[in-house]
């Protein structure tokens, strides 16, 4: 038996436009994150033992990356400075520059003297 109500089957292709919309929308915010947000990994990731040596910092630990889409792709380490103090920070390229970002010192209390 076929339904025969014309308003009822406008209701299901608009529904199905929708439906259609809402997967478009969620598509192209996937891949605007995919082609951004991990966009910076290997110039960060090259880059980031020459930029800690001229900075003063020894590289101690590489903590892995994470990719954001303003930023770019950007690179955790923990790094130490001469006196001794140790920072995990991440590394992140900003218009051309290389800076770091989120830097906190993780023995800070333990080489008071």
């Amino acid at each position: 038996m076929q339904n025969k109500n014309p308003k009822n089957r406008n209701s299901m292709k608009t529904k199905f436009v929708v439906l259609i919309i809402i997967a478009g929308i969620i598509t192209a915010c996937t891949l605007t994150w995919v082609f951004t947000a991990y966009r910076d990994i290997e110039k960060v990731h090259k880059n980031a033992p020459a930029y800690f040596q001229k900075s003063g910092f020894t590289i101690q630990a590489y903590e892995g990356y994470e990719g954001d889409p303003f930023l770019g792709g950007h690179d955790w380490y923990i790094v130490k400075d001469k006196n001794g103090y140790s920072y995990e920070m991440y590394l992140a390229e900003w218009r051309g520059f290389l800076m770091m970002y989120d830097v906190k010192c993780l023995n800070a209390v333990q080489n008071t003297k």
